[in-house]
């Protein structure tokens, strides 16, 4: 690879071009803050996770809503209990905002849904953003060793 992708849509091409086995470690080795196993895709790994580390102090979130580092000790407890305190807001509106019929079905079946599956989606989202640094460094060093 003769120059670096930056932009989302560069690294998207980039990662296309991969073997999808290959794309799968890419991304495993971002979201767990590793090297990847392959030293071909370590430009690449540190290409996505620099642009995931500056997209993460970028965010629109205010802090208080979304940590941009992960929480330790203390500061965890906290944000699992504003995690649940979230979801018993949203719980009681939905009870409390009881709509004739089929539409209570709807709106209880899209809140339940996105109940099951955000938690899921978000923990690996916030994994990937949190350890691109450790990922970038360790990918850098890979490519520093050489072949």
């Amino acid at each position: 690879m003769a120059t670096q992708p930056t932009s989302l849509r560069e690294i998207r091409a980039a990662l296309r071009k991969v073997p999808r086995d290959r794309r799968r470690e890419i991304v495993n080795a971002i979201r767990d803050g590793r090297a990847v196993n392959d030293p071909r895709d370590a430009p690449l790994a540190v290409a996505w996770a620099d642009y995931l580390d500056r997209r993460r102090s970028s965010w629109a979130w205010p802090r208080w809503a979304m940590p941009r580092e992960r929480p330790r000790g203390k500061h965890a407890w906290v944000w699992g209990l504003h995690a649940v305190w979230m979801l018993v807001a949203v719980a009681i509106a939905v009870w409390s905002a009881r709509l004739p019929s089929p539409w209570n079905y709807v709106v209880i079946g899209f809140f339940v849904y996105s109940a099951v599956t955000v938690p899921l989606t978000l923990r690996r989202t916030l994994r990937s953003y949190w350890n691109a640094p450790q990922a970038a460094a360790a990918n850098r060093a890979l490519i520093e060793r050489g072949p």
